[in-house]
């Protein structure tokens, strides 16, 4: 339906005339087809955007372009190219000199940078995401940013600043009131806190953020199987046996359609 709508758009906007609303929906298609897994197609429709946008000449727009084609490229697996796109908009944004923008950007290439194994890079980038995030007061961007900076030191086993910057997050996000991003921050604490064996904490997190998603008709994702097993294995350890393998055998049934529906 959605794909419907934004393809109704196009033909709209391709009659009106007007490059700027073309290539927007153009991006917004793009993104319908990468979230169904076909990137290929999403590719071919953000090229036509980026093509439109260059031809206008607006670097904001051609940012925009540069940074989703940067993002399927990431989501494939191939780090350079992705790398080459978003450093391209990088540059352009900061010829435009929208801090938030810009800091997106950043929060972006840093992920290539840990991608690649990067970690110093990749920090770099994190913390003058979250400088520019933290001048312009926006708590969303802040949020992100302290959650990849946590990413960073808890790769590193830097658990008790990893956790510092997840709490902080979480915290940042529940007053911006977004059920997701708060079921991804208390995901991220309850992990840390199991490796730190702090059981009863990490499953009462795991717990929230479970409710989340089911609340948000999201409970059969392949994170949702993840915490699940993870608060089974925590359930065992406190010696709730019963318990634990209930969540197991949930986390299995839910992998075992997950499975199907891909052979659909």
């Amino acid at each position: 339906m959605a794909l419907d709508h934004h393809q109704r758009a196009l033909a709209f906007r391709e009659q009106e005339g007007n490059p700027a609303y073309i290539a927007l929906s153009l991006n917004n298609i793009a993104g319908i087809y990468h979230s169904r897994g076909q990137p290929d197609a999403a590719l071919g429709y953000l090229q036509r955007a980026l093509d439109i946008s260059e031809q206008v000449g607006n670097p904001t727009d051609i940012a925009r372009s540069l940074n989703n084609i940067g993002f399927i490229y990431y989501w494939q697996g191939q780090l350079d190219e992705a790398l080459k796109y978003h450093l391209r908009s990088l540059a352009l944004r900061e010829q435009v000199g929208n801090p938030a923008d810009i800091a997106t950007s950043l929060n972006n290439i840093g992920m290539i940078y840990n991608g690649q194994g990067q970690l110093k890079e990749a920090l770099d980038c994190y913390q003058c995401a979250l400088t520019l995030f933290e001048n312009v007061g926006n708590p969303a961007g802040i949020a992100t940013s302290l959650n990849n900076i946590a990413g960073i030191y808890d790769s590193r086993g830097q658990l008790d600043v990893a956790l510092d910057c997840y709490q902080r997050a979480l915290t940042l996000v529940e007053q911006v009131g977004n059920p997701v991003e708060i079921a991804l921050s208390c995901q991220n604490i309850a992990s840390l806190r199991r490796r730190q064996e702090q059981w009863q904490d990490a499953i009462d997190l795991f717990m929230r953020s479970l409710s989340l998603y089911e609340s948000m008709g999201r409970g059969f994702e392949p994170d949702v199987v993840e915490e699940l097993e993870e608060l089974s294995y925590c359930c065992m350890q406190l010696g709730e046996k019963e318990r634990g393998v209930t969540y197991f055998i949930r986390a299995k049934l839910i992998r075992e359609q997950l499975r199907k529906s891909k052979t659909v």
